[in-house]
């Protein structure tokens, strides 16, 4: 059995491990703020297979903020 690191196929004979970006996005952004940090630029992915959840974090952390 083999392990796919970061695939959004899904393969029932396969293990698949997958990143949290909108958690990481919402991470970071959240760090920058802390420190005071009131400009803060997103650079979208379009249509990228993950641009969705990393806009989702950097949206949630923009409103909290």
């Amino acid at each position: 059995m083999g392990v796919m690191i970061d695939e959004a196929r899904r393969c029932l004979a396969e293990g698949v491990v997958r990143s949290a970006d909108d958690v990481g996005v919402y991470a970071a952004l959240d760090h920058l703020i802390t420190l005071g940090h009131t400009r803060i630029a997103f650079v979208d992915g379009g249509a990228g297979p993950v641009a969705g959840a990393r806009r989702r974090g950097y949206h949630r952390a923009m409103h909290r903020a």
